[in-house]
């Protein structure tokens, strides 16, 4: 849903951000679990980059 709502705000040229929610085994980055791609094609964690990210970063 929000890939889909990101589309749409792309669409009407207008900014988006998204808030992620990954499981957070240690909460600082280490474990790598929360771990999304973005589109500068790097990974970046949830827990210490995010939880909040623009919508066209991320790679869906």
């Amino acid at each position: 849903m929000m890939k889909a709502a990101v589309a749409v705000a792309q669409n009407l040229n207008l900014p988006s951000q998204v808030s992620l929610e990954e499981r957070m085994a240690c909460g600082t980055g280490i474990c790598l679990g929360c771990a999304v791609k973005l589109a500068d094609d790097k990974y970046h964690t949830v827990c210490t980059d995010g939880p909040v990210f623009r919508g066209n970063a991320v790679v869906w």
